[in-house]
């Protein structure tokens, strides 16, 4: 068992590898953190979170409160155009029943979540992003951690723990992030720092079509994508321009995406990395290029 901290921990449930980080006494200074490669399938939720956290105590991590980012093929995100909150319409019944109906499910049975992202007229309407997990879904994660001997304070979207461990270095206007950590890369559009748009690519990198590996797709498949989501956000915002583009993953899976980004589209691609988000201890090193989800799940605890 881990000794009581008030430290708070974030834990991300990757589809490759588990990652933790646990935040020092003050601002965003980074205690303890490790990524555990997944065993085997990955499909033993509860025998790879009880190894994650025997690991977790061996490895300095004290027992403070729990954040976990929800695995991203059990969250939907939407895009959603709702009445204004001046309306007085009943906005989460109607995010509810939207998200019930792309999830082909009863309303009852998701944990539902939205925010603004943009007014798009001056009376009417107004744009937003939503997400939903399904209860049994969330309710076996925080039993499996339960069992393991850690109390779930609260879980997260990936997409969204990804862009506040963003902050520090977001810039003002429109920032674009590829997440290629899990076996379908998503894309993350920042605006103001607060995420505004999900876009998970879906173009196969071979005639076999998507595999279950972050490998899966090609540059080319990449840059295709990234050009759609530019020129939708150019249409957007047309008095805007993405000046880079923020890689979360595996080094040595996004160096030839930043070398096209940087060399070919003249569009810098900036690798994101534990210590360029955070301070860290010599003892953890850079602290891995995966821990990113991590400490934006951590970092709400702080907020909290």
């Amino acid at each position: 068992m881990m000794r009581r901290h008030e430290a708070p921990i974030g834990i991300d449930l990757g589809s490759a590898a588990l990652g933790a980080v646990q935040l020092g006494p003050r601002g965003r200074s980074v205690e303890a953190a490790i990524e555990l490669p997944r065993r085997g399938d990955g499909l033993d939720l509860n025998g790879e979170i009880a190894r994650l956290v025997r690991v977790m105590a061996r490895q300095g991590f004290r027992d403070g409160p729990v954040i976990v980012g929800l695995p991203d093929h059990d969250v939907t995100v939407a895009e959603l155009t709702l009445p204004t909150a001046s309306s007085g319409a009943p906005l989460d019944d109607i995010v509810a029943a939207q998200l019930a109906r792309i999830c082909q499910a009863d309303p009852s049975t998701l944990e539902c979540g939205w925010w603004a992202t943009d007014a798009t007229s001056a009376t009417a309407t107004t744009r937003s992003l939503a997400a939903a997990v399904p209860w049994s879904v969330a309710d076996s994660i925080a039993e499996a951690f339960d069992r393991a001997g850690l109390e779930v304070a609260a879980m997260e979207a990936r997409p969204l723990a990804i862009a506040r461990a963003c902050r520090m270095i977001a810039q003002p206007g429109l920032e674009v992030v590829i997440d290629r950590s899990a076996p379908l890369p998503i894309m993350i559009v920042l605006e103001r720092q607060e995420v505004s748009y999900v876009r998970p690519f879906t173009r196969p990198a071979a005639r076999t079509g998507i595999d279950e590996t972050p490998q899966a797709l090609s540059v080319e498949a990449f840059l295709a994508e990234l050009r759609l989501t530019l020129g939708y956000l150019s249409h957007r915002h047309p008095t805007e321009s993405v000046a880079r583009i923020l890689l979360a993953g595996s080094e040595r899976d996004l160096m030839p995406i930043s070398e096209t980004l940087t060399y070919t589209w003249d569009l810098p691609g900036e690798m994101l990395r534990l210590d360029g988000l955070a301070q860290l201890p010599e003892r953890l090193g850079c602290g891995g290029p995966g821990l990113v989800p991590a400490l934006g799940l951590a970092l709400r605890g702080r907020a909290a």
